[in-house]
């Protein structure tokens, strides 16, 4: 008798040691769950702050370029100026609109407007396979300016007017320099016969200007 006591006590205590075992490995099992579970969620968290931080830069250095090319603006805007009202500029034009033609791209560094002081230039030249009057596929035209006249539009603009005369021209060139922007267009007009001509480009000062003049007429 005392050795089937002893025996169903043994069992028990058997079976109360698997049950603390299984309990301790579900507890380890849930632990590590709990873990697992954190540790994911602080992954997700630190690619949620990264997506964060890369936008803001990318926000930061989009407004430095903005800011940058304002400032660039700016100072074109203000040496433009001062090239116009010191009679001291080129117009390098890259775009030429011809009565009832398609507007006509073109290289700004042998088509352009000048003045310099008392003297003006007009030079087109889109004719690469053709030498022509000035040797670079084009017209060069030299002359003196006359009744130059400026004021400013209510809106800031600067509008310039003036005429040129000599061999082979005699025409009159308004030119308007919106405020702020150193990209302007000019009108051509000849006085005695032919249609309005627009000009576009870059003004900016001689010193500053890369274009190459051809033989005058």
């Amino acid at each position: 008798m005392k050795r089937l006591i002893l025996l169903i006590a043994s069992v028990g205590m058997a079976f109360s040691t698997v049950l603390t075992a299984s309990g301790l490995e579900r507890d380890t099992l849930t632990g590590s769950g709990v873990e697992k579970d954190t540790l994911t969620a602080e992954v997700a968290n630190d690619k949620t702050q990264q997506k964060v931080e890369r936008k803001r830069s990318r926000q930061e250095k989009r407004e430095q370029i903005r800011k940058e090319e304002e400032l660039l603006k700016a100072e074109a805007y203000a040496k433009a100026l001062a090239a116009l009202n010191n009679r001291e500029f080129v117009l390098e034009i890259d775009k030429i609109n011809f009565p009832g033609y398609p507007s006509i791209f073109c290289s700004p560094s042998t088509n352009f407007i000048s003045m310099n002081g008392e003297e003006a230039v007009i030079q087109i030249a889109m004719d690469n396979h053709n030498p022509r009057q000035n040797g670079i596929g084009g017209l060069t035209l030299q002359g003196r300016v006359t009744e130059l006249t400026s004021s400013k539009t209510e809106d800031g603009n600067i509008l310039c007017s003036y005429y040129v005369q000599g061999v082979g021209i005699s025409a009159k060139i308004d030119i308007t320099l919106v405020e702020g922007d150193s990209y302007v267009s000019a009108k051509l007009n000849p006085t005695y016969r032919g249609k309005t001509t627009i000009l576009s480009g870059q003004l900016v000062p001689i010193e500053e200007s890369s274009v190459y003049k051809g033989q005058p007429l």
